[in-house]
C-alpha cells in the first residue's frame, strides 16, 4: 500500500498540466525568449496576462528600430568632449566681469548633431559622455569662485586662455579694474 501511495504522489507531482496556453505565434520572439515564456508558464509562475506582458515587451524590443547615431570617429568625439566644457565658461561668466559670447561658442561646435545626440543619451550609445570634463570643470570653477571671489575674475580668465575659452570672453568692465585685480 505504501508504495502504491508513493508511486501515486511521483505521477501527480511530475505531471503538471496548465489551465491557459500562451500563444506566442503573434510575437517576434528569440528561441531563448520563447523558452523562458514558456517554462515560466509550465511552473504556473506567473498568469496568462503577465505572461503575455513578457512576450510584447520582448517582442518591442525585438523589433525596435535602429537608433540613428550622427556618424563620427573617436577624434571627432573628443572635439565635441572639449568643446563641450565650455559650457561650464558660460554658466560662470555672470560672477565674473566678462560677457561670454554663447552664440560664437555654439556655431563653432565641431559636430552639433553628435553633441544633441550625446545630450540626450550620454553613455547609452556613445563610449564617452559629451560633458565628461565639463562637469570637472564646473567644479573646479564653483570651488575657485567660492575660494576669493574677489579674485575669481582673474582667475576664470587664465584658466579660460588655459583651455582655449578666451576668445569668447569679453570685458564688461573698465581696462583698469581687470588690470587692477590681483592674480589668483
Amino acid at each position: 500500500m505504501r508504495l502504491l501511495h508513493f508511486y501515486l504522489v511521483v505521477v501527480i507531482g511530475f505531471s503538471s498540466i496548465s489551465v491557459f496556453a500562451v500563444d506566442l505565434s503573434v510575437f517576434q520572439l528569440t528561441e531563448l525568449q520563447k523558452k523562458l515564456i514558456l517554462s515560466w508558464e509550465e511552473e504556473d509562475r506567473f498568469d496568462e496576462p503577465t505572461l503575455l506582458k513578457f512576450a510584447k515587451n520582448f517582442h518591442d524590443y525585438n523589433t525596435r528600430p535602429p537608433v540613428y547615431i550622427p556618424p563620427h570617429n573617436p577624434e571627432e568625439l573628443q572635439q565635441v568632449i572639449e568643446w563641450a566644457d565650455g559650457r561650464a565658461f558660460a554658466f560662470f561668466a555672470k560672477f565674473t566681469i566678462y560677457k561670454f559670447d554663447s552664440e560664437r561658442y555654439e556655431n563653432d561646435c565641431p559636430n552639433l548633431a553628435l553633441f544633441n545626440f550625446g545630450l540626450a543619451t550620454a553613455t547609452t550609445y556613445l563610449k564617452r559622455d559629451v560633458f565628461e570634463t565639463s562637469f570637472h570643470t564646473l567644479n573646479l570653477l564653483a570651488y575657485l569662485r567660492n575660494q576669493s571671489p574677489e579674485k575669481f575674475s582673474q582667475v576664470y580668465f587664465e584658466l579660460a586662455k588655459q583651455k582655449g575659452f578666451d576668445s569668447y570672453l569679453s570685458t564688461t568692465a573698465p581696462v583698469a579694474s581687470i588690470a587692477s585685480s590681483d592674480a589668483y
